[in-house]
C-alpha cells in the first residue's frame, strides 16, 4: 500500500512540475546550447513550448525594459503593457547604422524595407537602395514619419533604446506594430556591444550564424589585445571634445577606455569610474593632459587648422605639437559618414587593430586605418 501511494504521489509531483515548467523541444533544447552570451548584460533569451521570450533589461532602473514573446502561431501583433507577441518577422525598419551592419552581417539586409536618415548611413548598398527607393527614409529622432511608417507596412522597427520611450515609437506600438529596443549603448565593453548581434538574430532564427559571426570577432580581438602587450611602451592618452565651452570626457568604465586599455595604452582617466561621459573644463583636461601622447575625439575634422579656428588652445597640448591626433569623425566625403558607429560597433576588433597600428606600429607595420584618420 505505502508503494502504491508513492508512486501516486510522484506521478502528482511529475505533473506539477511540467505544469509549471514549460515543454522545450529538441530544437529548442539545441537552441538553448548554441545560444551563449558572455558579455552582454541587458538582454536575456529563454526557449519555451512555443514561443522564444527576449527580455530586455532598464540599465537605469534595473528593471524589465521590454519583453517579446515570437512563435509561429500567433495570428496577429499585440503590444500590452511592455510586452510584445508576434510572429517571426520578415520586412523590418532599422532606426540606427549599428543596427544595419548587424543586419548585412546576418545577410538580412534585403530584409530593410526603412531606415531613418541616409545622412548617417555608411553602407552602399542602403544608400543605392534609397536611391532606388527600395528602401524608404522614414525620419530620424523625434522627427519619425509615423505616416510614412503605417505605409510601408513593416513587421519589426528595430530602435535604440533609451530611458523614456520617444512618443512616436509609443504611437506605433498603440497601433501594435513591434518596436525591437537596442540597449547596446549602454554596455561598458566593445564585445558586449558587438554581441547584440544575436539580439537581432533571435528574431530571425540565425542563433547559430551570429554566434559563428560573434565567436570569430571575440577570437580576433584576443588575439590583438594579447599582441598590444608584447609592446613595452605605453602611450598617454587623452579623449573627448570641447563643445559649447565643456569637454566631455569618456569615463574611466566607458567602452572607450577599455579599447584603450586593450591596446595597451595609459588612458589618463582610467580611474574614473564613470561608464559614460562626463564634463570638465578646458582648464582641468590641460592640467592633466598637457603632455599626453595622443589626442583620439569624434570632431568632424579633417585638418589641424580647423582646430585652431575652433579654439586657440589647442596648440599648447604636447598632441598638437607633435602631431598625434586622431578622429574617427572625419567623413568619409562631404556625403558619406565615417563608417566608425556602424560598422565598428560591430566589429570592435577592427577598431582595436587601428588603435594598435597607430599606438605600437612596429607590431602592425602594415596596417591601413579603417576608421581613424590622422589631422595634418
Amino acid at each position: 500500500m505505502r508503494i502504491i501511494i508513492l508512486i501516486i504521489s510522484l506521478l502528482i509531483f511529475s505533473a506539477c512540475h511540467q505544469k509549471n515548467e514549460p515543454i522545450q523541444d529538441s530544437r529548442q533544447k539545441e537552441n538553448i546550447k548554441r545560444l551563449e552570451l558572455k558579455y552582454a548584460k541587458w538582454f536575456t533569451v529563454e526557449y519555451l513550448n512555443d514561443y522564444k521570450k527576449i527580455i530586455i533589461t532598464n540599465p537605469w532602473t534595473k528593471e524589465r525594459y521590454w519583453e517579446y514573446r515570437i512563435s509561429n502561431t500567433n495570428t496577429h501583433n499585440t503590444n500590452i503593457n511592455q510586452l510584445s507577441e508576434f510572429k517571426f518577422p520578415n520586412k523590418a525598419i532599422v532606426l540606427s547604422g549599428t543596427q544595419i551592419e548587424m543586419m548585412n552581417q546576418l545577410s538580412l539586409t534585403n530584409k530593410i524595407i526603412g531606415i531613418a536618415n541616409t545622412n548617417y548611413i555608411y553602407s552602399p548598398t542602403i544608400r543605392k537602395a534609397v536611391k532606388n527607393k527600395t528602401v524608404i527614409e522614414v525620419g530620424d529622432g523625434a522627427e519619425i514619419n509615423v505616416e510614412r511608417i503605417f505605409n510601408i507596412h513593416p513587421d519589426i522597427i528595430f530602435a535604440t533604446a533609451w530611458d523614456k520611450i520617444d512618443p512616436s515609437l509609443n504611437t506605433l506600438i498603440q497601433q501594435n506594430i513591434p518596436i525591437a529596443f537596442i540597449m547596446d549603448w549602454q554596455e561598458e565593453s566593445p564585445l558586449a556591444r558587438a554581441e547584440w548581434i544575436k539580439f537581432i538574430a533571435v528574431f530571425y532564427n540565425l542563433e547559430d550564424k551570429a554566434q559563428a559571426i560573434f565567436n570569430r570577432i571575440e577570437e580576433n580581438y584576443l588575439k590583438l589585445r594579447k599582441l598590444a602587450l608584447e609592446s613595452k611602451k605605453q602611450p598617454n592618452i587623452m579623449h573627448g571634445t570641447l563643445m559649447s565651452g565643456t569637454w566631455y570626457i569618456a569615463g574611466g568604465s566607458s567602452f572607450a577606455a577599455t579599447f584603450y586599455k586593450d591596446a595597451n595604452a595609459n588612458y589618463l582617466w582610467k580611474e574614473n569610474s564613470s561608464t559614460g561621459s562626463f564634463p570638465l573644463s578646458f582648464e582641468a583636461v590641460f592640467n592633466k593632459a598637457k603632455k599626453a601622447d595622443f589626442w583620439f575625439n569624434s570632431l568632424p575634422l579633417s585638418k589641424l587648422n580647423q582646430l585652431i579656428e575652433s579654439d586657440k588652445r589647442y596648440t599648447l597640448f604636447n598632441s598638437f605639437q607633435d602631431t598625434t591626433i586622431y578622429s574617427n569623425g572625419s567623413k568619409i566625403n562631404d556625403s558619406i559618414p565615417n563608417p566608425f558607429w556602424e560598422k565598428g560597433t560591430v566589429n570592435p576588433d577592427l577598431i582595436l587593430k587601428d588603435l594598435i597600428s597607430i599606438l605600437h606600429p612596429e607590431l602592425i607595420p602594415q596596417h591601413q586605418l579603417l576608421f581613424y584618420k590622422k589631422l595634418d
